[in-house]
């Protein structure tokens, strides 16, 4: 075919379009092809009633053993100890590349005038040093999914217990725990895939009146023995819970299945304003245990009474 001006015109105007939509196209697909990560933390109480506020601040993330500077604080994120748990979320969303992660890292801030940090009651401000390094890093274990276009949600869940030391030398010391990275005791979950607990407490003639604090400890079914955890100061729990003052307290997140539920009561026997274990009590008046089993749903709140007895004797 001989070819004219007219022609190589057209086949040039024709290749231009056929390069401007494949060029669209990728465009298209490459804006596809990433999905998001929300992530929301939530904080339980300490059992020591001298810490009123919590500050946490997250300088770095890593999902996937990537940096993510979109799930860090731009200033502490705050937690009132004296009410109900609340969520918030971790910087904004992180863009992620499609498919499956798993065992994020956090790094909280330790040292320095941007530390984390635990307001007490007495008003002073104690800073949740790590030692001599400048990082707590936690590792939260938890596979999950990336989609393209889609925000995958997970909450953090920090046992403040299994997060920080309160004793030091024998006096008040809040301060982040060691090895928190082995432990592996941290969770992101599902929120699709948890459900929550509302208890109150219910006394009855045997129950020891004099008290500093009492505090619900949940367990998987057939996971609790009385005498290694009065031992190792009940780390084993999944979850712990403070009972307030109106007697109620709140699980906010747990996992589908069965639970026992130990009561543990604490006081300052040694006047230094640090709460030791004074006494394991009966959880289940009714029938005389020392755990009172229930059951959670995912996606539903269970509502349960538990009625004191007097302290467990094994």
């Amino acid at each position: 075919m001989k070819l004219t001006k007219n022609t190589t015109l057209l086949l040039t105007s024709t290749l231009l379009v056929f390069a401007s939509c494949e060029k669209d196209a990728d465009q298209l697909d490459a804006a596809l092809e990433e999905g998001y990560l929300q992530v929301e933390i939530l904080l339980n109480p300490s059992i020591h009633p001298y810490a009123e506020t919590v500050g946490l601040n997250v300088e770095a993330s890593r999902v996937g053993d990537v940096s993510r500077v979109e799930l860090v604080t731009s200033e502490p994120m705050i937690f009132d100890e004296l009410v109900e748990p609340t969520a918030k979320q971790l910087g904004t969303r992180a863009v992620l590349t499609p498919g499956g992660y798993a065992n994020s890292e956090f790094d909280f801030v330790s040292a320095g005038q941007e530390s984390s940090f635990i307001l007490t009651a007495s008003g002073n401000t104690d800073l949740l040093d790590a030692g001599s390094n400048t990082v707590a890093t936690i590792r939260a274990v938890g596979n999950f999914l990336i989609a393209d276009g889609i925000t995958t949600k997970r909450v953090l869940f920090l046992d403040m217990n299994k997060l920080v030391n309160v004793e030091k030398d024998g006096s008040i010391d809040f301060s982040f725990r060691g090895n928190l990275s082995a432990e592996q005791a941290f969770q992101l979950l599902d929120p699709k895939e948890v459900g929550s607990i509302t208890g109150s407490i219910t006394r009855t003639t045997s129950t020891p009146r004099q008290t500093h604090r009492l505090v619900v400890y949940a367990y998987p079914v057939g996971g609790f023995d009385s005498v290694e955890e009065i031992e190792n100061g009940f780390r084993s729990a999944v979850i712990s819970a403070n009972v307030r003052r109106n007697d109620e307290f709140t699980f906010p997140v747990l996992s589908e299945g069965a639970f026992e539920l130990v009561v543990v009561e604490y006081q300052d026997e040694n006047q230094d304003n640090i709460l030791e274990f004074k006494n394991l009590l009966v959880a289940d008046d009714d029938v005389n245990q020392t755990t009172r089993l229930t059951r959670v749903s995912k996606n539903s709140q269970t509502q349960i009474e538990v009625k004191l007895g007097g302290i467990a004797i094994d």
